[in-house]
């Protein structure tokens, strides 16, 4: 689960992979039951972790696991309309799961991915992704 900046929007995921968002609903009362809005991602398997930007709204990740084992992390550049995959083979991320995503709050091109291995970076993400990009430059962090 996850809160745009505002606290307004909420976004939440489920293990079969089922992502929705939900305008307003944080504010709601009682809280909203319905009103979700599904944002499929191209494979739908476990949903880790959801990030908004801080500065961006529509700029979302999400990390999902796949098949039991392999992560996988996607971008949105519009409020999960699209999406692309990030962690192609040049962002050198470990090949086990994706636990946590977070940005850097200054730079909509920069993520940090949290795995049983460590901390990773990812820089130079594109500004509006293409499909399934590879992203270069991303490293293990610390």
């Amino acid at each position: 689960m996850a809160f745009a900046p505002g606290g307004n929007d909420v976004w939440v995921g489920s293990k079969a992979g089922l992502l929705y968002t939900s305008a307003g609903a944080a504010l709601a009362a009682p809280p909203a039951s319905t009103g979700l809005t599904p944002r499929p991602l191209p494979v739908a398997d476990q949903v880790n972790a959801i990030v908004v930007h801080p500065q961006n709204v529509n700029v979302v990740a999400v990390a999902i696991t796949v098949d039991g084992g392999t992560g996988h992390v996607y971008l949105s550049h519009d409020g999960g309309q699209h999406w692309a995959l990030i962690d192609g083979s040049g962002s050198s991320l470990p090949p086990g799961p994706i636990l946590c995503v977070a940005f850097d709050p200054g730079n909509t091109q920069v993520i940090f991915a949290g795995t049983m291995a460590g901390v990773w970076v990812a820089r130079n993400l594109p500004a509006r992704p293409a499909p399934h990009p590879s992203t270069s430059g991303s490293r293990r962090f610390g």
